[in-house]
């Protein structure tokens, strides 16, 4: 609901234009709690995942990666047993 990011930030619009994420900053503004806010979303998600989808298991075995410092996944396909 930032104002100064979107126009009519109170509407849903599934047709506005992509602007980049901002939820936790970038810059001098990027926000401290970035890490323990994944850290505690990995922590409640992944197991419910688990316990939802026992046998997922990755589509592509090889799902690549890029970055240096924070590697992630440029794909990933799960297949849902």
């Amino acid at each position: 609901h930032d104002e100064d990011y979107w126009d009519d930030p109170e509407l849903y619009d599934a047709f506005r234009p992509r602007k980049p994420h901002h939820a936790f900053g970038g810059g001098p503004h990027f926000c401290q709690g970035t890490h323990v806010a994944r850290a505690m979303v990995n922590g409640a998600l992944m197991p419910a995942l688990l316990d939802r989808f026992p046998k997922m298991e990755l589509a592509d075995p090889d799902p690549g990666f890029f970055g240096f410092a924070f590697r992630g996944p440029t794909r990933l396909h799960v297949k849902l047993n």
